[in-house]
């Protein structure tokens, strides 16, 4: 992998999209204990030229106090 490619590979991830996108996005969280939580999310991006779902899947577990 060359120099443009990894650049490349950056500018996709965390950029702002190119033209004007709707993102609407629904979620849920459910808190097992205190410390301890499960969530999923549904989306989607919705451009003039096409439309992707998205999807996301979390866990999180918080260590000490």
């Amino acid at each position: 992998m060359d120099l443009q490619d990894a650049v490349s590979m950056d500018a996709a991830h965390g950029e702002l999209p190119e033209m004007d996108t709707t993102r609407p996005m629904v979620g849920w969280n459910y808190y097992v204990n205190d410390g301890f939580k499960l969530s999923v999310g549904y989306g989607r991006s919705i451009t003039s030229d096409a439309s992707h779902m998205v999807w996301s899947t979390g866990v999180a577990y918080r260590f000490g106090s």
